[in-house]
């Protein structure tokens, strides 16, 4: 009998919070603020409210200037995501102080400037967006500025081995504002140390041969190549246990659940890096890899989700279909 009542508490517990998180139609996280005095001298504070949209099946960002004299405040922004979702916080990095919400004065005029992650909620995906907005507390209009790419660990210097978490950037536009403020905004990234890109990482550093191999290849699927380069190293470098190896009298290669194929060149005493993508969803080889029936040079590659037999020639790199 006390176990049924403890149930029907828990019960009569979840409806409740069930009814108010449908009353209000979002979960609110918790909201970031900044104060700065206007130009009257009146003092004021912007709320930032990152929260999920019921309505949407997303999340919603919202910003709200309150005076703090007078308790008054007014929307000064608001935006929803349809399979995209915003967040304040930037997935697996550090908050930098650059990034964090602060009014400053550019341009002419006072802006609020922040940054904020857009990631997929309908799959789950690495590549993501941060976007860099400059908010007119006046007179003006707003700048966006939007890095695409993913988290990634790199080595940021070429003399030590010791990882650094960084938005590895893929592409950078402009999605709005004039020259002076992405100017500005472009200033916030160079300042920045969230963000990377080939020019910055050393790619000669045995620990980036992810970023080397994809320096070469691009981001693609198998599918879509004819050849794969192939990025070597004097030193080994294998990161784990792989679950599969096959071993010829000329190479050795070893892969990894949805994850990388490397290999060891017998003859010329070197490491390789033969697949190395994170192209998503990411491709699971380790299962179905073999070598060619009668070569001791071409793989056998039959992947997860792509039941495309292919082979691809160590020697060479080139790609063959069945």
């Amino acid at each position: 009998m006390p176990m049924m009542k403890k149930r029907s508490r828990f019960f009569l517990l979840g409806l409740i919070l069930l009814f108010l998180f449908l009353e209000k139609g979002a979960l609110s996280s918790q909201p970031y603020r900044c104060s700065y005095t206007a130009e009257d001298g009146q003092r004021m504070e912007l709320v930032l409210r990152d929260s999920f949209s019921v309505v949407n099946f997303g999340r919603l960002l919202t910003i709200y200037r309150r005076n703090l004299e007078t308790g008054d405040s007014v929307l000064l922004f608001s935006r929803d995501s349809l399979h995209r979702s915003y967040s304040l916080s930037f997935h697996d990095l550090p908050k930098e102080k650059k990034m964090v919400p602060r009014v400053i004065e550019r341009c002419g005029g006072r802006y609020l400037v922040f940054g904020m992650e857009r990631r997929r909620t309908d799959v789950t995906l690495l590549n993501s967006e941060i976007h860099l907005l400059a908010i007119p507390l006046g007179k003006g209009g707003l700048a966006e500025l939007i890095l695409e790419g993913r988290p990634m660990v790199l080595v940021m210097d070429s003399l030590r081995s010791q990882t650094e978490n960084r938005f590895f950037v893929g592409r950078k536009f402009v999605l709005a504002g004039d020259s002076c403020l992405v100017s500005s905004l472009s200033d916030c990234v160079s300042d920045s140390k969230l963000f990377a890109s080939y020019a910055d990482v050393p790619l000669g550093h045995v620990r980036n041969y992810v970023a080397a191999w994809e320096r070469v290849n691009g981001i693609s699927a198998l599918s879509d190549m004819e050849r794969v380069n192939f990025v070597y190293y004097s030193q080994p470098f294998f990161p784990m246990k792989p679950v599969r190896t096959v071993e010829s009298e000329n190479f050795k290669v070893v892969a990894f659940p949805y994850g990388d194929l490397l290999a060891y060149d017998k003859r010329k005493k070197c490491y390789f890096v033969v697949w190395a993508s994170e192209m998503l969803p990411r491709e699971d080889y380790s299962s179905a890899l073999a070598w060619k029936k009668g070569s001791s040079n071409e793989l056998h590659l039959q992947g997860f989700y792509d039941r495309t037999v292919r082979y691809l020639n160590l020697e060479t790199g080139e790609l063959t279909v069945e």
